[in-house]
């Protein structure tokens, strides 16, 4: 039997398209929720390491949300080293 993932649903008189992921079933609004779902955190390891720490997340944004919470400092750094000027001899 094949399983729709995509289902039109009743409610309070209006109807609303939901989206299921085709691995666990959770539901979302829209299908780009769904597909980032699928492609980064359904049954899936961490796999956006932090460069200044331990921290490990499924998804980037929440790496990049981290790094400019936890690590103002160090991007400061980090983007000077960047920024300067090499000199070749």
């Amino acid at each position: 039997m094949k399983f729709n993932f995509n289902r039109i649903v009743f409610f309070l008189g209006q109807s609303k398209r939901l989206f299921f992921c085709r691995t666990c079933s959770k539901c979302y609004k829209h299908s780009s929720s769904r597909s980032k779902h699928e492609r980064y955190e359904c049954q899936k390891e961490p796999q956006f390491q932090c460069v200044f720490c331990d921290y490990k997340t499924k998804l980037p944004f929440d790496l990049r949300k981290h790094e400019r919470n936890k690590h103002k400092e160090d991007l400061r750094i980090q983007e000077a080293k960047m920024l300067e000027p090499k000199i070749e001899y």
